[in-house]
């Protein structure tokens, strides 16, 4: 088990200036360098524009703090909020983003067609939640303040900090906050 706390993470710039990624956690790709298997990163959206595509890789998006998110595709628009679950779509899809209230942070999933499937589940936390962790390659990302026990070891965790490789016996959640939740993530 690791905690990745968000303030440590390296926010890295995007090309059109809109926000910055901090990425938790990536299996490079062999066959292509610069390229990933899957990829776990929080963005910070402060800008609208168009999101990168990336071809070929099957996406996942949570608002993890913020007024929400708009999201315009082919298909139509749709508005994710902190408390709205998590939304999947195809990279190449091409999706231009507002943000209704101001800046969004979001948590991302993103794997590879046909090598790697992923799966991220927003859930409630109350003041005493157990979580089972499925097999694969897990975390689960705070999406506000809350504390989390897992084989005898007690986090306190933030907005962003992330549990990775959490273990496969039951993990308890608490927090003070009603509207606090979480975004477990597997990956296989």
């Amino acid at each position: 088990m690791r905690l990745i706390r968000f303030r440590d993470l390296e926010p890295t710039p995007w090309k059109n200036g809109g926000g910055v990624t901090r990425e938790v956690a990536r299996l490079a790709d062999p066959e292509k360098p610069g390229a990933f298997l899957w990829r776990v990163s929080i963005a910070t959206v402060d800008a609208p524009g168009p999101f990168s595509p990336f071809p070929g890789i099957d996406r996942t998006i949570a608002v993890l703090d913020g007024d929400g998110i708009r999201l315009d595709m082919r298909g139509g628009a749709r508005t994710l909020t902190p408390s709205d679950p998590p939304f999947a779509f195809d990279g190449e899809e091409p999706v231009h983003c507002t943000l209704p209230g101001g800046a969004t942070t979001d948590l991302n999933v993103m794997t590879r067609r046909g090598r790697y499937r992923h799966d991220m589940t927003r859930l409630a936390v109350g003041r005493d939640s157990l979580v089972r962790p499925g097999a694969g390659i897990c975390l689960l990302a705070a999406c506000g303040p809350l504390r989390l026990q897992a084989e005898g070891t007690v986090w306190e965790m933030e907005t962003g900090d992330t549990l990775a490789e959490p273990g496969s016996g039951p993990m308890r959640l608490s927090a003070a906050a009603a509207e606090t939740s979480a975004c477990l993530v597997t990956i296989v």
